[in-house]
């Protein structure tokens, strides 16, 4: 590969990078449901909850991530920028 077919791929970083991080939180969610409803029928020992529970954040951050990256990739698309909730 030479330098010039290096420096095409150079503004495809930031999309691979997006969609990279989308499947991280697709792996986390799909494998946090398995461990959870795997898990789900255990009863914890002092709690009358499921043993299950205890992978739902996993879950739920997975999630988001997947949420995260899925704006990225559109404001990518665009060609814009993703403004921060806290400014």
């Amino acid at each position: 590969m030479t330098m010039q077919q290096l420096y095409l791929l150079v503004p495809l970083a930031p999309l691979a990078g997006a969609v990279l991080v989308g499947l991280f939180g697709a792996l986390m969610v799909q494998g946090g449901w398995l461990w959870m409803s795997a898990k789900w029928g255990e009863k914890k020992p002092m709690l009358p909850v499921p043993d299950g529970i205890d992978y739902l954040p996993i879950v739920i951050a997975g999630a988001l991530i997947v949420l995260f990256s899925i704006e990225h990739i559109i404001a990518l698309v665009r060609g814009t920028v993703v403004e921060p909730a806290w400014n």
